[in-house]
């Protein structure tokens, strides 16, 4: 990633400054909560909360199936992701 000399002047002082752009120091953390299984239909699924923004839920589900006549020694597997 490229940055421009603002940026890294930007990025220095705040580093200096024990201080970040949302206010925290260098060593404060934002809180989170983790949630395991929220999703009863899935076969594991959890969500992570970062501070008051950050909201992100994973699920895994899977079904079994019978593979087709012409390749007998073959699966399927899906994978996609929601925004």
């Amino acid at each position: 990633m490229l940055l421009s000399s603002s940026e890294r002047e930007f990025i220095s002082q705040g580093i200096l400054c024990d201080l970040r752009a949302d206010g925290r120091s260098r060593l404060d953390y934002r809180l989170f909560e983790i949630s395991l299984n929220p999703i009863a239909q899935s076969i594991g699924s959890s969500r992570l909360k970062i501070g008051s923004g950050g909201d992100y839920l994973v699920a895994v589900r899977g079904e079994i199936g019978r593979p087709s006549p012409e390749a007998p020694n073959e699966g399927i597997f899906t994978c996609s992701v929601d925004w």
